[in-house]
């Protein structure tokens, strides 16, 4: 059986049925670092609606009605500073949390910092 929006499940032809659906009437226009996709519909019945489509469950989230709404949602902070290794232990340290300080964390935080180090932001308009 396949969890289905939570509460409904779905077993092994209805989960293709449910894949070949979404296949068909969606396409993928971006993804998360977690494997989530953001697609939008092609579909008569979905037309221009942008979903959000979870990767390990049979579930998506309808986020906005068109392309356009989507685009008008999507907002981003200035990257600005990014805290280097040391900073970030000393900032834990600060706030009492130094046996938080790990080897995953650190990898984690050299992973953030050698993604944003080469980023360049520039200002869309549509």
């Amino acid at each position: 059986m396949y969890s289905f929006a939570g509460n409904r499940y779905l077993d092994k032809q209805q989960a293709i049925e449910y894949i070949n659906k979404l296949r068909y009437t969606k396409v993928s226009i971006g993804y998360n670092v977690f494997g989530n996709k953001i697609a939008i519909g092609i579909a008569d019945y979905n037309y221009n609606k942008v979903y959000f489509v979870y990767h390990d469950r049979f579930d998506m989230a309808e986020l906005t009605t068109s392309f356009i709404a989507f685009i008008e949602k999507c907002k981003s902070k200035r990257i600005g500073h990014i805290p280097s290794i040391e900073e970030r232990k000393n900032r834990m340290i600060e706030n009492g949390l130094e046996d938080k300080i790990s080897d995953e964390a650190i990898r984690g935080w050299q992973a953030e910092i050698d993604e944003y180090r080469n980023i360049h932001q520039e200002k869309v308009v549509l």
